[in-house]
């Protein structure tokens, strides 16, 4: 979703605002006091240059009887803002990944769930790179990143004291070379 695109949602919601005001003989001023806001605030809004809170579309809902187009305004601004941050956060995940990895792939080897099984050793696959470090393999299993295979390593090491689960582990991303290359 193009960023322009939620601005425009952000100034239709605004300008619904402004309509209905205008409609029931009201000034900003007016709206501000009654729903407990300031005039600068309803402004903003007007203009599409802020969003408030569900609280204060309701609260406008009721006020101008808007028949129920205030908060179907605001949860469709909500839903866009929504699917904005989301698809700007896997376009985030894409360009870190490349195209090394298909997006489910991505999300599975990201996921904190991921720990690598202690007792299957970590191979490194042939000439997988995402520029400055080499996948490794979970054999059958996800994708992880040499970085992110050192912090599992460094996170299981603190969190459970070189215990016998967390030794072994860095002992096979040791042999393998994947600590000593980075």
């Amino acid at each position: 979703m193009d960023p322009q695109q939620l601005k425009d949602v952000k100034r239709a919601l605004g300008r619904r605002l402004a309509a209905w005001r205008k409609t029931r003989g009201l000034i900003q001023d007016d709206v501000a006091r009654l729903v407990n806001s300031t005039r600068s605030t309803v402004a903003g809004v007007e203009r599409g240059e802020q969003v408030v809170d569900r609280v204060f579309w309701v609260q406008c809902e009721s006020l101008l009887q808007a028949g129920g187009e205030l908060i179907a305004g605001y949860d469709e601004y909500r839903s866009f803002e929504i699917r904005h941050r989301e698809e700007k956060a896997d376009a985030a995940l894409q360009a870190r990944w490349g195209t090394v990895l298909d997006l489910q792939t991505i999300t599975e080897a990201s996921s904190p769930s991921r720990l690598p099984d202690p007792d299957r050793p970590m191979l490194p696959t042939t000439g997988a790179s995402t520029g400055d470090s080499v996948l490794v393999q979970d054999p059958g299993e996800a994708y992880v990143g040499v970085r992110q295979a050192i912090m599992i390593v460094a996170r299981e090491t603190s969190k459970h004291a070189m215990d016998a689960g967390a030794r072994p582990c860095l002992q096979r991303f040791t042999a393998i070379g994947v600590a000593r290359r980075w």
